[in-house]
């Protein structure tokens, strides 16, 4: 049976697709070799972390050889132990600080206890990373009388700073209790970023009010 010119037109235009692609394959291949990255030294405080998760250990054994610093991170509010149910979930029209989940701080403890097998010698450092999104304009919060009425504040005038304070709660309350889990650990956080939610149209706010 005669093959079209058409037909052999796409086999030879599939055939170049692939060699092109295994070629691409390739220099990224090169690309990513640890040969390529340098030994360095960090000083004054200062330190380069290597955190991927890739589920292999030669990265992590070529990343400390460079030089990088590990660290353990954990999300305190995964509730990967106490299931779906125990979740502590965050969407960015949450107005309400003052009113946490009944399992908060049970959620929390069970999820800081996962960090203990990442804290190997040498690792002394643990990222709580919280990525809860809520209200940024106190304004919107205060239009709410649920939330007027949690707070106890009759002032718009003072609500502003007592709404950002007890949302804090939320992140430093964590804090605390892996400070007390793993005494001597240095605690940090890992979070939303102002720039992103920008970027993301939550916040609305330009370069210069960020």
């Amino acid at each position: 049976m005669a093959v079209s010119p058409l037909i052999c037109k796409l086999l030879a235009l599939m055939g170049l697709l692939v060699l092109i692609s295994g070629r691409s394959a390739m220099a990224q291949t090169e690309l990513q070799s640890w040969s390529d990255v340098p030994s360095f030294e960090m000083k004054g405080g200062l330190a380069a972390y290597w955190s991927i998760y890739d589920w292999s250990t030669i990265n992590r054994q070529r990343a400390a050889e460079r030089g990088f610093s590990r660290l353990a991170l954990v999300d305190p509010f995964a509730s990967r132990t106490n299931g779906p149910s125990g979740r502590i979930g965050g969407s960015p029209t949450d107005r309400n600080p003052w009113v946490k989940p009944p399992y908060f701080e049970s959620t929390v403890k069970a999820d800081l206890m996962r960090a203990g097998p990442q804290l190997l010698p040498g690792v002394n450092e643990l990222v709580l990373d919280i990525e809860h999104p809520f209200e940024q304009e106190a304004s919107k919060a205060w239009d709410d009388p649920s939330v007027r009425a949690a707070s106890g504040i009759g002032d718009p005038g003072n609500f502003e700073s007592a709404y950002f304070q007890q949302w804090a709660t939320w992140f430093n309350l964590p804090a605390q209790w892996a400070r007390e889990m793993y005494p001597g650990v240095r605690i940090g956080f890992y979070g939303p970023q102002p720039f992103r939610r920008d970027y993301w149209g939550i916040a609305g706010k330009d370069a210069q009010q960020i």
